[in-house]
């Protein structure tokens, strides 16, 4: 009996271990462009976007991995996104998968909800970093996980156990180093705007505004 016992938990391990491979061969991490970013890879984001709603008043800052998780296989997956933002050091990560969108304040390892992606097809990870203030370069991993196919009473997918590529993140966000944030009120003043077309606007407008500040620096600006 010990011995089939033995050999039932090697073959389960043995099950686990190829369910881990199959799952990086079937997910994969892409840029904006649809090109891989291979399992292991470091993507480095530099970019600051400043969102403002004139009508509230209201103004947040973001930094964006515009990465998608795509489906490799001839058969449609469900998966989930396993985030690990315990170097956050401040803000919040939200994380939208299929519209169902998660948002975490605390420096923990969380997972966003669940999402079907059909046969070769891609689904974009709205991820964002809102910062409260300039920070020290941190690290962010990301790894795809595979769901089973059915859900239990709470309506969650659980996990199968079977992690897929991981990512990290690097959001690189000294102030000499990004574009558009400054804590100097003079360096901050806007100077010009732009529509996305290179046109000189004289108001903010509907939609994303390139505009300029004092400090030569430029920021997309976007605009409900």
């Amino acid at each position: 009996m010990k011995k089939l016992l033995t050999l039932a938990a090697v073959l389960l391990m043995g099950s686990a271990a190829a369910m881990a491979q199959e799952a990086k061969k079937w997910i994969q991490f892409v840029d904006e462009n649809g090109i891989e970013v291979k399992d292991g890879s470091v993507f480095v984001v530099n970019e600051v976007t400043v969102k403002e709603d004139p009508d509230l008043g209201t103004k947040e800052t973001f930094m964006q991995p515009k990465l998608s998780l795509k489906n490799v296989t001839d058969h449609a997956i469900r998966i989930q996104m396993r985030i690990d933002a315990t170097q956050m050091p401040n803000g919040r990560i939200q994380c939208c998968m299929a519209n169902a969108c998660k948002a975490k304040s605390e420096s923990i390892v969380w997972a966003s909800a669940s999402a079907e992606i059909a046969p070769a097809e891609t689904m974009f990870i709205e991820t964002e970093w809102f910062l409260n203030k300039i920070a020290p370069t941190w690290d962010m991993k990301l790894t795809g996980q595979l769901c089973e196919d059915d859900e239990n009473e709470s309506g969650d997918y659980p996990v199968a156990d079977a992690k897929g590529p991981e990512v990290t993140v690097r959001f690189v966000s000294d102030p000499t180093a990004i574009t558009g944030i400054s804590t100097d009120k003079k360096a901050n003043a806007v100077v010009a705007r732009y529509n996305v077309a290179g046109q000189q606007i004289s108001a903010p407008q509907k939609g994303i505004n390139i505009v300029k500040y004092a400090n030569g620096k430029t920021a997309r600006v976007v605009v409900k």
